[in-house]
Formats: structure tokens, C-alpha cells, sequence
């Protein structure tokens, strides 16, 4: 007899684990309370499965796609329907992946029997090593798409990025620099104190060309930022431009940076004014953290 409790709990943690993978191999932004309930969403389906005894044999696949895709748009929150569709075949290729992978194991290592020891609650070491071997397989697949990413970011990724300030909104191509370590100093290094950096001219078009003239000379002009409501922060740089220095940073109201995940948008993040051009082709004007 199959212990329906250790049936549900061992199909929530395996699809709590196939979202999280998804999650990690493609960033998208998710939360545990999310991907719980999306586990929970597909052990529902599997458990009315196991209890209809084939039912719905017939239709099963196209209900397994649907209940695919109900999973991830309860875990991942992205808006645009094709974003949905992207990340639905994602899901899915992965639990493919996993599945042909652990039917390998099935056979060639006899996990049939570590199986049948955790669902009618046999004693057995095999079974104790099940959720080891899916812990593994998983580990490497991030491991490997992680590597594969890391080769891409090496490649001048190129994004498109929309920044706003008050009223103004500007858009622009903006590079993920792995080598842009600035932060607000002397608070903790977190997303929210990273700096990202724009060039004059886009401060121009962003700030207004006012505020621009103004951070041309910050600290000759910190009484005229107050009055128009404006912090600027100082940061300390090094090679941008120049040996050492300090460089003016602004909180702006938004940053929307579009992804092939979908698009992802930060609420007062720190925008830094070089002095130099970035790009002497105008491939880019916006040097994005890569914490951001």
C-alpha cells in the first residue's frame, strides 16, 4: 500500500525543486511562499492521478502541460504573456531533463528500489540516497547553465534599460560590467547601494541639463540639489576615467532592465555620473552593475 502523506510530500519537494531550478538557471524572481504553492498546485493534479487509477488517461499529457503552466505563473510573477510561455517551456525542459535523467538512475542503479522503500515506507538504504542523487543532478544543471553564463556576461552583454526621474524617462543600451564593483561606501554592499553608471550626456537628458551643469561641480552646488529636492552621494572610483576620484551619484525614482526573462524593476537605484564616454562605437551609454 503507497503511503498517500509520503506521496504528496515527495511530489510538493520535487516540484518545489524543479521551480527552484528554473529560478536559478534563468533568474527569475520568485519567493519561497510562491514556489510552495506551486509545488503544491502540481502534487494536486499528481495525487487525483494516482487516485482516478487512469481516468483521465486520454487527456493526461495536455492536463500535465496545463498544470505546467498554472505552476509557473504561480511562482514566477511576470506579467507579459509571451514571458509566461517562455517560462513555462523552461519548467518543462528542465523536469524532462531531470525525469530522462533519473530514469537513467532508475535502471542502471536500481533506484526502483529505493522508490518503492520511501513511498510504502520499506527500510533501505537505496532509498535513503534518492533525494541525494535528484540533489546532485540538479546542483550539476545549475552548475553547468552557470557556467554557460558566466561565458555569455564575458561576451559584452548588451540589455536595454529605462531609467526614470521624476517626470523624465530615458532609454538606453546599457553593458553588465562584472568589473563595476561600486557601492554606496561605508553601508552594506547590497542591490540597493549599487552603482550603476551613465555619462553626462544621458545625465543631461535624465537629470535636465540644470541638475547636469550641477554635477559637473557637485560640491559647488549642494545647496541648489536641495532645493530641488535632490541628494547626490559621493562615491569613491577608481579607473573610470581617472586614477582615483569621487564620482556623483543620484537616487533615481526607477530602472526597468529588460531581460530575456522578462522585464525586472528597481525603485530608487543609485546611478553614478562619469566623467569619461563608455563606448567610442556609442554601442552602449550605461555601465550596469552586475548586482542589479
Amino acid at each position: 500500500m503507497i503511503y498517500i502523506d509520503i506521496y504528496v510530500i515527495i511530489n510538493v519537494l520535487m516540484n518545489i525543486w524543479l521551480l527552484f531550478l528554473c529560478h536559478k538557471l534563468f533568474d527569475y524572481t520568485t519567493s519561497w511562499w510562491r514556489l510552495l504553492l506551486g509545488g503544491i498546485v502540481g502534487s494536486i493534479w499528481a495525487v487525483i492521478s494516482l487516485v482516478t487509477k487512469g481516468l483521465f488517461q486520454d487527456i493526461s499529457f495536455f492536463i500535465t502541460l496545463l498544470i505546467g503552466f498554472l505552476m509557473c505563473c504561480i511562482a514566477y510573477p511576470v506579467t507579459a504573456m509571451k514571458y509566461r510561455v517562455v517560462a513555462w517551456i523552461r519548467f518543462m525542459v528542465i523536469a524532462f531533463i531531470m525525469g530522462g535523467m533519473l530514469n537513467a538512475f532508475y535502471f542502471h542503479l536500481n533506484l526502483r528500489g529505493g522508490i518503492r522503500q520511501v513511498l510504502y515506507g520499506e527500510k533501505g538504504i537505496i532509498g535513503n540516497y534518492l533525494f541525494v542523487v535528484i540533489g546532485i543532478i540538479g546542483i550539476c544543471m545549475v552548475g553547468v547553465y552557470g557556467g554557460y553564463k558566466r561565458k555569455k556576461q564575458e561576451q559584452k552583454p548588451l540589455i536595454e534599460v529605462i531609467m526614470k526621474f521624476q517626470n523624465r524617462k530615458v532609454e538606453v543600451v546599457a553593458l553588465i560590467d562584472s568589473g563595476n564593483r561600486l557601492y554606496l561606501p561605508q553601508v552594506e554592499e547590497t542591490k540597493k547601494n549599487a552603482v550603476s553608471l551613465i555619462d553626462d550626456e544621458i545625465a543631461n537628458q535624465l537629470f535636465g541639463t540644470e541638475i547636469g551643469n550641477y554635477l559637473k561641480n557637485p560640491m559647488m552646488h549642494l545647496e541648489d540639489f536641495l532645493s530641488k529636492g535632490v541628494f547626490v552621494h559621493m562615491v569613491p572610483f577608481q579607473s573610470v576615467g581617472e586614477e582615483r576620484g569621487l564620482l556623483p551619484a543620484i537616487r533615481i525614482t526607477s530602472m526597468t532592465i529588460k531581460q530575456d526573462t522578462g522585464e525586472k524593476t528597481m525603485i530608487e537605484p543609485l546611478i553614478g555620473i562619469s566623467p569619461t564616454k563608455f563606448s567610442k562605437d556609442k554601442e552602449y551609454k550605461m555601465i550596469l552593475h552586475p548586482n542589479v
